[in-house]
């Protein structure tokens, strides 16, 4: 890889005559410290040398009305080698805060992608929030300073939402500003307080209608929150529902309210899609000061309280603190029909109780999903499920792609001795690779189009239902024409529906809800195994 320093100005508009399309940024990231500004990402594999240029502009200046001489704050070409994928350009810090306007030009065919780089200098931060310190006698004042110079920019309270007046914001800024301003140290200090009162305005306005909509401006200084902020929204979307719901219920003049409701969706959030009993416990301890529990050896309590919806927080905490802490037995339960029928929610097809079947239940942590006592010890019982442990089956854990394709090779009786990779991203010598090759052999997986196959991933409602399909269309003479009849079926991935369309026909799957059936939700290994357990009596 050879670098080249570029003189100034440096003119592109050449660039784009070349036939040959090789050249194009796939990703690319900036990593910023005192002393170095470093830019690093990937270019599409090229069959010939590439060339690729680095061009950042100063302040104040754009490409739109062509490079000025004197407007170029740094240059660079780099040489890559053929099919050379990876580059790196490293340059000394600048020593002027601003809006750096930057652009990445593939000489090959003159692709480009452009981004800012965003500077703010330690000096000029702590002159700017000593002048702020002087300017809080009123929300006037405060409105007046930010709009002054490149204060707003230094302070980083420059970015708002399309959808919200910047006058709200401030008023939120300038109340949050009054109890938290002395603990402002940095930049991202100040900007993760600006974005806190962005959130704020949006839900005390009522411009957040999902998570999504927030997912710019919620910043988190706490290492705790942050940890299970992500957890929860990441793959789950009826998680991150359930905080939006809580987030919702109070309006916000203080950061610390809005960070004490944060844990508080957080906590009850886990609560009803905990992904492993023990997560409850972790969380009620993690934020102890909402909480008020400081225990996480209480496995029963979390056992008890997995599951459970509560919208009012106070509620939940006398309802937790009066839990037992003596093992339950179960027996029998109600809530879940014998037949092969997958609900989601837990909850019956109707609101009638119908009487689930007694059956020899081995594990204890399954009260939380009535609706899947006799799939989940029958499956087990037979040898084509395992529980975490002898007494846990984790019921609200999630499943990963290799995970459930296991579950299906076991219910067909499909030889797994074979461990030749198939996909990719295996890894060879693991405990899929037989599974995943019987399962490639049989026609029940294809992978994905890249040669991967999603090692670690968890698999969505619409893929299970796939690899059931595959399964269904091995040991039935015919398959009803198909028939989508979800409200959501629009967003049913194409090569899914007639799989949704067949197994609902079946009354294999029944959706989660209000006629909804969620494709892309993530299942867990009580869904998985409800699902699984509605085909063993068409496979012979």
């Amino acid at each position: 890889m050879k670098k080249k320093v570029l003189a100034i100005p440096i003119i592109t508009a050449a660039l784009f005559f070349s036939k040959t399309v090789y050249g194009e940024v796939l990703d690319y990231k900036t990593e910023i410290n005192d002393e170095t500004i470093t830019v690093t990402g990937t270019v599409a594999p090229s069959n010939e040398a590439e060339s690729l240029v680095l061009e950042i502009l100063k302040p104040n200046c754009g490409f739109e009305s062509g490079m000025a001489v004197g407007s170029v704050a740094f240059a660079e070409q780099l040489d890559l080698k053929e099919k050379e994928n990876d580059f790196s350009f490293s340059f000394p810090q600048f020593k002027e805060s601003g809006r750096y306007a930057a652009k990445l030009v593939c000489l090959t065919d003159g692709t480009e992608k452009s981004f800012e780089i965003n500077i703010v200098k330690d000096s000029d931060f702590a002159e700017v929030l000593a002048e702020l310190k002087n300017n809080m006698e009123s929300q006037e004042s405060f409105s007046s300073f930010l709009a002054s110079g490149n204060n707003a920019y230094i302070l980083r309270c420059d970015n708002i939402p399309d959808n919200i007046d910047r006058a709200k914001i401030e008023s939120i800024m300038y109340a949050f500003l009054k109890t938290e301003i002395n603990n402002i140290r940095s930049s991202k200090d100040s900007n993760a307080l600006w974005c806190g009162s962005v959130t704020a305005c949006m839900l005390n306005n009522g411009a957040a209608n999902n998570m999504s909509d927030l997912d710019e401006y919620i910043r988190f200084n706490d290492e705790k929150i942050e940890k299970w902020y992500k957890a929860q929204t990441s793959n789950n979307a009826s998680a991150a529902e359930k905080i939006l719901q809580i987030l919702k219920q109070k309006k916000y003049n203080k950061y610390s309210d809005l960070e004490e409701q944060i844990k508080r969706a957080l906590i009850l959030s886990v609560v009803k899609y905990p992904n492993g009993i023990s997560n409850i416990g972790e969380v009620l301890a993690d934020f102890s000061d909402v909480s008020g529990v400081t225990k996480s050896d209480e496995t029963e309590k979390y056992r008890q309280a997995a599951g459970n919806d509560f919208s009012d927080f106070d509620k939940f905490i006398e309802y937790f603190k009066s839990l037992k802490t003596e093992k339950a037995t179960n027996t029998s339960g109600s809530g879940g029909s014998g037949g092969g029928g997958y609900i989601a929610s837990g909850k019956t097809k109707t609101e009638s109780d119908e009487q689930t079947p007694v059956v020899n239940m081995r594990f204890i942590d399954l009260d939380t999903v009535p609706w899947a006592y006799e799939a989940i010890s029958t499956l087990a019982d037979r040898g084509i499920i395992n529980g975490r442990s002898d007494e846990l089956f984790e019921p609200n854990d999630t499943v990963t792609r290799e995970e459930f394709v296991k579950i299906c090779v076991n219910i067909c009786g499909l030889d797994s001795s074979d461990k030749t990779v198939v996909f990719s991203d295996e890894v060879s010598g693991e405990w899929y690779t037989g599974y995943l090759k019987a399962a490639y052999d049989s026609g029940l997986v294809r992978g994905r189009d890249d040669g991967t196959f999603g090692i670690g991933e968890p698999v969505s409602r619409q893929d299970m239902a796939v690899i059931l399909y595959n399964i269904i269309k091995a040991h039935i003479d015919s398959v009803k024409e198909p028939q989508n009849k979800f409200d959501d079926a629009e967003i049913i991935s194409e090569y899914a529906k007639d799989a949704v369309s067949c197994l609902s026909e079946l009354g294999i799957i029944n959706g989660t809800g209000d006629n909804l059936f969620s494709p892309l939700d993530t299942a867990t290994r009580a869904e998985a195994a409800k699902m699984a357990f509605g085909i063993l009596e068409y496979v012979k």
